[in-house]
């Protein structure tokens, strides 16, 4: 019987330690991931949360087994207390039809634009079980519903282009779950729909993982998306886990001047000043990675120990951070 890793008395469902993705390109080595740990319990909702190009896309592509060929990535991959990282491609593949999947940015890119939904549904149904047609149709349908399209029954056979941005990522919500995952990896889901569809989609996930108790890995920018949803946060910054914890203590009593700093950048209606606040600089390149903690270019409370040394995550699973600041307080 194989075991399974455990945090205090919880199951843990999926266990990243010390993930690294590098890729190859003709001006060197690039480092995407460098040294991300996280855990994902059943049936939560974690947010990994950071600015553009802070390695959070790939540390889920890497789960997925669908980085590029450039790609490679090192450290330790646990599905249920099994390593699946450097798995080969056809368990790879098994996994993601019946344990995890993945919803992306652009449905757009994910569907093809001359076949009818129907046809995308259910090709993907009747390969990987054994069920007619009929039962397949059937099947698509009622989580079409699920994720309220409405006029399921006649819409299933319309074209891709025939539905809103919103509609498309519903769609795609529902093709995930036609497999009953146990993790869905949702990148970015609201990113280009409008507020009104956004509030939608999150209350649809919530939705989800509370029908199904799908646990979901919540991957954006969007801080107010995440209050909204998540169980637990983490802060990733330049391909490291900066801060990490319940939602409610990551967003009450934010440890790292990082997480300060983006939940500085959000407007709120609760402050005087209406300026926004940003984040001065710009963050490292993958090619230029530090020794020290990847922030201190950027943050007004570096010491010399930030830049010469990595800081080590301290703390719990209800509240952990990585600073030098913190660390000698």
């Amino acid at each position: 019987m194989r075991s399974t890793p455990r945090i205090g008395t919880e199951e843990v469902l999926l266990s990243i330690r010390d993930l690294r993705v590098t890729f190859g390109t003709p001006e060197g080595q690039v480092m995407a991931v460098d040294g991300t740990s996280l855990d994902i319990h059943p049936g939560e909702v974690l947010a990994v949360v950071g600015e553009s190009g802070s390695g959070k896309s790939q540390t889920a592509l890497a789960v997925m087994g669908l980085l590029a060929r450039n790609g490679t990535s090192e450290g330790s991959i646990l599905w249920e207390g099994r390593e699946i990282l450097g798995l080969p491609e056809y368990q790879l593949a098994r996994l993601r039809s019946e344990e995890i999947a993945m919803i992306f940015q652009n449905p757009m890119t994910c569907l093809n634009p001359y076949l009818r939904i129907s046809t995308q549904m259910i090709e993907g149904m009747t390969m990987n079980r054994k069920v007619t047609r009929a039962q397949a149709r059937s099947a698509c349908i009622d989580m079409l519903e699920t994720v309220q399209i409405a006029d399921a029954a006649n819409r299933i056979d319309m074209y891709p282009h025939e539905f809103s941005g919103g509609m498309l990522q519903r769609i795609m919500i529902a093709m995930s779950l036609l497999r009953r995952p146990r993790l869905l990896i949702a990148d970015e889901p609201t990113t280009a729909l409008d507020v009104t569809v956004q509030m939608q989609i999150v209350q649809m996930l919530q939705h989800i993982r509370q029908k199904y108790g799908t646990a979901i890995m919540l991957i954006t920018h969007d801080l107010g998306l995440v209050a909204s949803i998540s169980d637990r946060i983490s802060v990733m910054y330049s391909g490291q886990i900066m801060e990490s914890g319940l939602a409610e203590n990551v967003f009450s009593s934010p440890r790292h001047p990082y997480t300060q700093a983006l939940l500085d950048a959000v407007p709120r209606i609760d402050r005087n000043d209406r300026k926004l606040r940003g984040i001065t600089g710009e963050p490292p390149g993958p090619a230029s990675r530090t020794s020290g903690c990847p922030f201190h270019l950027r943050c007004a409370f570096r010491m010399t120990s930030c830049v010469e040394h990595r800081p080590d995550m301290l703390g719990s699973r209800e509240h952990a951070h990585a600073c030098h600041l913190s660390n000698e307080t």
